[in-house]
């Protein structure tokens, strides 16, 4: 919050309960200045800048690339549509419809059950897995690999080899999500 002579801004964001604000001091310094000066005051909320930033960034597989942002305009083929729990962009949805536990188990593994795989969580966008949130390396069929609280929001599941499946195997899995 700024005062000065005759306005006071205040400046807002999207955290919903600051540790910060004492609002037993900003009531205090809101009195003290009004009436320190008569006559009519001009009340300003000011919220900061918000930016919207699209990229499509190709990237070695499990590598990674810098880039930097630059000021300008374009377009997107698959626009993503952003609902109250969840992304959408015609091709691909994906959503978690509450807050609460999530659990993720191999209920399969072939051709041999005892093998160990790698199993991540990641966030996503609607269409790519972005940064890995949790992970294991020995996930096994029949026990649960990864389990935690799910915020409302957009996850994918990404299943690979953690260095445990011999050249040319062909693996086939299947994966379980129990969320709310």
């Amino acid at each position: 919050m700024t005062i000065e002579q005759g306005s006071i801004t205040f400046e807002v964001d999207e955290e919903d309960d600051p540790i910060w604000l004492d609002l037993d001091e900003l009531k205090n310094e809101l009195e003290m200045a009004t009436s320190a000066e008569e006559g009519e005051w001009d009340v300003r909320i000011v919220a900061r800048r918000r930016s919207t930033v699209v990229a499509r960034v190709p990237a070695p597989a499990f590598g990674w690339t810098a880039l930097q942002p630059v000021e300008g305009s374009g377009s997107v083929e698959e626009p993503v549509a952003v609902g109250a729990n969840g992304l959408d962009n015609g091709l691909l949805s994906v959503a978690v419809a509450a807050n609460g536990t999530v659990t993720i188990s191999l209920t399969s593994v072939a051709p041999l059950s005892t093998m160990s795989l790698g199993v991540a969580v990641m966030t996503s966008d609607g269409t790519n897995c972005l940064n890995t949130i949790s992970q294991t390396t020995d996930a096994r069929s029949g026990s649960v690999a990864l389990t935690g609280t799910a915020a409302t929001g957009n996850y994918c599941v990404r299943v690979y080899d953690s260095g445990n499946i011999p050249s040319a195997t062909d693996v086939s899995y299947s994966v379980q999500v129990v969320h709310p």
